[in-house]
């Protein structure tokens, strides 16, 4: 569920040496993808580049055209928009079109050997010093020699943008509470719905420190940090103190420095400053969102070990991010929901319901929310099987009272595991009130073997709800007979098959009452 991977059906084309020194024997000038940094992440738009079509391969030999039968094919371009899959980072999706001219000096002014074209970019890979745009042929034929122009979708790249810088900024909190020491990246995978970030530690990442990283980036996220990225001499960018290279990496004479709340060039004013620590520094070739706020929201989704001394965290921005917070609160309040259960069987069942939709791969959870319900419903778990196991009904009511204080309702209705006896049930009642003063409440005792039910009811004169009136709406729908007065009542019947039904009717009837 947490991999980032291409399509099922994609599929992938390469230039081997063979085809990228051929090129340079064809005197085929090198794809210069510097343009790929001009883009307005504020409004989500970016240039329309001219360009050339230089070659067109398809996987076996570079042809002079293609057309719709071509099926895959790969466009090599003199310059580009579109960012290449690289430093973990997946390639940019969008449209190739028809330029001015065809190649051979015409245009639509100049006769009509002009055509339009349209290519539909799937995937970018950059061979050597030329970069395939990989993909179809959606009308037209194209040739090489063609003017073309770059279209990027820029609505794709801007959650990859957002997840690749959020994975300097989750970087940085490691270290801060992880220990210089102990962190170092071991490699990283971003795409538009998630980031995947690899590092080395010693053991499982506690759930503290799972929160305080989160802590850490919201504060990122709050103090809306500019974000600067400058291309400078690696001579230069090493002295900066705080920076964070990938170990092992081999880095280019020239290297791009995306820096996360300060400018470059601040930074190699005065590059020996221990202030620089504060800040998120690397070497990165990948896109940038340029202001933290942009993240809008972070969560954790998953922490694992993947070989010795290594872990991995999955976590995402945005609306993703977004969607998992809410995602949890929806489930958290149905979790809480069954705190009131006292019916072993009921509660079980439902308990069994909601951890099978948590263990669903669809399912994405913030990884804190995750284990507090895992843990919670364990203890759901737990109190069934106790209840099952002692029929302790004075346990119950006192479990039920809190559940009810805790979930800040006005009233509680429930079974409680007394049997048909109204002494029993009135005991339940008083724990009941003792440990949540103010609050209503209608609890039902069944003796199964002789299909009875009894029932009793309190309410508080603060509330507007009378319990005689309360308990008629019981018998009106389970049988029996009963009354009593406004702040107490009770009831009992010979057909305890309807208490389920009457436990309905009784939260309906309590839930109108409260509600004018």
């Amino acid at each position: 569920a947490f991999g980032v991977q291409k399509a099922k059906d994609a599929v992938t084309l390469r230039l081997e040496v063979e085809q990228t020194d051929r090129l340079q024997r064809m005197g085929c000038p090198i794809t210069n993808d510097n343009h790929k940094y001009l883009w307005s992440v504020s409004q989500g738009v970016g240039p329309a580049l001219p360009a050339r079509v230089i070659a067109i391969w398809n996987g076996k030999d570079f042809v002079r055209k293609a057309d719709r039968s071509s099926e895959t094919v790969g466009l090599v371009l003199d310059r580009t928009t579109f960012y290449a899959e690289a430093g973990g980072q997946v390639a940019d999706k969008g449209v190739i079109s028809a330029g001015a001219g065809n190649g051979d000096g015409q245009t639509p002014d100049g006769g009509e050997s002009w055509q339009f074209w349209e290519f539909d970019v799937t995937d970018v890979q950059k061979f050597g010093s030329f970069v395939l745009h990989i993909g179809s042929i959606k009308s037209g034929t194209v040739s090489a020699g063609s003017d073309a122009i770059c279209l990027v979708d820029y609505a794709n790249r801007m959650p990859i943008a957002s997840n690749h810088t959020a994975t300097h900024v989750l970087n940085f909190a490691l270290l801060k509470h992880l220990g210089q020491d102990d962190v170092s990246q071991k490699g990283s995978l971003v795409d538009g719905e998630k980031l995947r970030f690899d590092f080395n530690h010693n053991g499982p990442v506690s759930l503290e420190k799972i929160e305080a990283v989160e802590k850490e980036f919201a504060k990122v996220i709050d103090a809306k940090l500019d974000i600067y990225s400058q291309e400078v001499p690696q001579i230069s960018a090493i002295q900066i103190d705080g920076l964070r290279a990938v170990f092992g990496e081999t880095y280019p004479d020239n290297v791009r420095v995306v820096s996360v709340g300060k400018s470059v060039k601040e930074l190699l004013r005065n590059p020996k400053n221990p202030e620089w620590r504060n800040y998120s520094i690397e070497f990165c070739g990948g896109t940038h969102v340029d202001n933290s706020s942009y993240f809008e929201n972070f969560v954790i989704l998953h922490e694992e070990g993947i070989s010795k001394g290594v872990r991995r965290l999955i976590a995402t921005t945005r609306s993703s991010a977004r969607q998992a917070l809410k995602t949890a609160q929806t489930l958290q309040a149905r979790v809480n929901a069954l705190g009131v259960i006292q019916d072993a069987g009921v509660l079980n069942e439902e308990v069994s319901k909601l951890r099978s939709e948590m263990e669903n791969e669809n399912c994405i959870l913030p990884l804190v929310q995750r284990r507090a319900m895992e843990n919670q419903l364990g203890e759901l778990k737990k109190k069934a099987s106790k209840v099952t196991s002692s029929g302790d009904f004075l346990e119950a009511a006192v479990q039920l009272a809190e559940a009810t204080v805790a979930s800040g309702a006005n009233f509680a209705v429930a079974e409680v595991p007394a049997g048909a006896n109204g002494k029993s049930l009135s005991a339940a009642l008083t724990e009941f009130e003792k440990k949540a003063p103010g609050k209503a409440a209608l609890l039902f005792g069944v003796d199964s073997t002789k299909n009875k039910y009894a029932v009793i009811a309190s309410a508080p004169a603060s509330l507007n709800l009378n319990a005689n009136e309360w308990i008629q709406a019981v018998v009106a729908v389970a049988g029996g007979k009963g009354g009593g007065k406004a702040d107490k009542a009770q009831a009992a019947g010979d057909d305890a098959s309807k208490v389920q039904e009457a436990i309905a009717a009784a939260k309906k009837f309590a839930t109108e009452k409260l509600s004018k």
